[in-house]
């Protein structure tokens, strides 16, 4: 353990790539971990956030009022991160919201040059 980390447990995410077999049932092809979110107590963690857990309709208003994205792009890219193997919907979530912003950024550095 380095200086300075506690020793609390940090969940991994794993990512699972699921697809049907022969019998038309889900099967789990690969499951890669993909990172680690520590746990926190802080009133804007992942787990108490208000738009993460929105329901589907809404979540796609905020990130059209926020990104400017259309419904569309944000079904496909949501769908593109699922059948990657990321099945939980927040952490999908949270995916979709870095590449909303990364997209937002190059964009803006685009203009600017």
């Amino acid at each position: 353990m380095l200086t300075g980390e506690s020793d609390v447990s940090i969940p991994t995410i794993h990512v699972c790539i699921v697809g049907y077999g022969g019998d038309d049932k889900m099967q789990t092809k690969n499951t890669v971990s993909v990172g680690r979110f520590p746990e926190s107590n802080k009133p804007y963690s992942f787990e108490t956030s208000t738009y993460l857990n929105l329901p589907d309709l809404q979540f796609f208003h905020w990130c059209n009022h926020h990104f400017r994205i259309n419904r569309g792009v944000y079904n496909a890219i949501d769908q593109w991160f699922y059948d990657y193997g990321i099945i939980n919907i927040q952490y999908r979530r949270i995916q979709t919201l870095a590449f909303f912003e990364f997209v937002k950024e190059e964009g803006g550095n685009q203009s600017r040059d």
